[in-house]
């Protein structure tokens, strides 16, 4: 986030988060005589509170570790540390201001993408701010750094809690007991890159903890008419035909296949060939692929996860709350030690 930026949401959001980002029973609408607190709320509404909460968050930090850096330069420098009278934080972080050369040096490389015959002096002041800007930039990241590592500074600001959504996982793949603790749901495409990093971690995690987390599996096909569709068609049919065995084979299988060249006979048989892997008969298999009911059950869960909120993978639920891949594995620990 640059300076400007991070002065932008000072100004945005006067350096508090919403006044409604408050517990479930808040009355937030009324309607004539009816009060409807956040708890009331469907869990699409609630979810997209939260989504906004969470963005408001996460600029309420980048203003306050501005501030803190601010503060921590200022002490450091005997300068006013009058927490209402700092110094700008550019004036702290003393950013060399580009030479003439360097000036130069941006014009010529970047001389292609310019209005062609436009003369460097007239351009100069505008690329000299520019570098300027960008010098005092990594001057404040580098600052960042340095406080973090020493513990200069810690923002307390509380992070808005997710709210616990109400989850119909039937019909959904599932390991583990369904008295466990923890019920980790993750929302995956086969060929997402984020999503095939994320299995190896959840994989572990559900080796480390044994029978304490229930581990449910969702197949949401960004592209269902690709091979995206495809594999997660050829997911539902393996657990159709074969049951959870060859499903969680066909599961593995699948993170596995090669997605980088896609023609519709080409991830037909992309998916048959995973369907191999998992020991499914062949024939069954791709009539069920190719069939209207593997169809509708992708397009169904696609359905229901996006009224949850769901428009990108991987995206995990820890207790029926929304997680990313960030940030799953501590919010499974933080529910197996319930603080969740």
């Amino acid at each position: 986030m640059t300076l400007s930026v991070r002065l932008m949401c000072v100004a945005l959001l006067g350096g508090a988060l919403p006044a409604w980002a408050a517990t479930d029973s808040q009355v937030l609408l009324r309607m004539g005589s009816q009060n409807i607190a956040r708890s009331e709320l469907p869990d699409d509404v609630r979810q997209a509170l939260f989504d906004i909460e969470s963005e408001a968050h996460e600029k309420a930090t980048g203003v306050l570790k501005e501030f803190g850096v601010r503060l921590s330069l200022a002490r450091a420098k005997n300068k006013n540390a009058a927490l209402k009278a700092l110094p700008s934080v550019e004036s702290l972080l003393g950013a060399a201001k580009p030479s003439d050369a360097e000036v130069k040096a941006f014009f010529e490389e970047n001389k292609p993408k310019m209005p062609e015959g436009m003369p460097f002096e007239e351009v100069k002041p505008k690329i000299s701010r520019y570098l300027e800007r960008e010098n005092a930039s990594k001057s404040f990241e580098a600052a960042l750094a340095a406080s973090e590592k020493t513990k200069a500074f810690e923002v307390v600001l509380a992070k808005p809690l997710a709210p616990a959504l109400t989850l119909d996982l039937s019909g959904f793949p599932a390991r583990g007991p369904e008295n466990a603790k923890v019920t980790l749901v993750e929302v995956s495409d086969y060929l997402c890159s984020h999503c095939r990093r994320a299995q190896e971690e959840v994989e572990g995690l559900l080796a480390a903890k044994g029978t304490s987390v229930r581990f449910v599996q969702v197949n949401f096909a960004l592209r269902p008419d690709g091979l995206s569709g495809h594999l997660a068609r050829g997911a539902w049919c393996a657990r159709k035909q074969g049951g959870d065995v060859p499903f969680w084979k066909y599961h593995a299988a699948a993170f596995k296949a090669d997605g980088t060249t896609s023609t519709p006979s080409k991830d037909k048989e992309t998916a048959l060939a995973v369907g191999d892997a998992a020991g499914l008969a062949r024939s069954s298999f791709a009539a069920c692929v190719e069939s209207t009911e593997a169809r509708a059950a992708v397009d169904a869960a696609n359905e229901r996860m996006s009224l949850l909120g769901v428009n990108a993978t991987p995206t995990f639920f820890v207790n029926g709350r929304k997680e990313t891949a960030a940030s799953f594995r501590t919010a499974v620990e933080e529910a197996l030690s319930s603080r969740l």
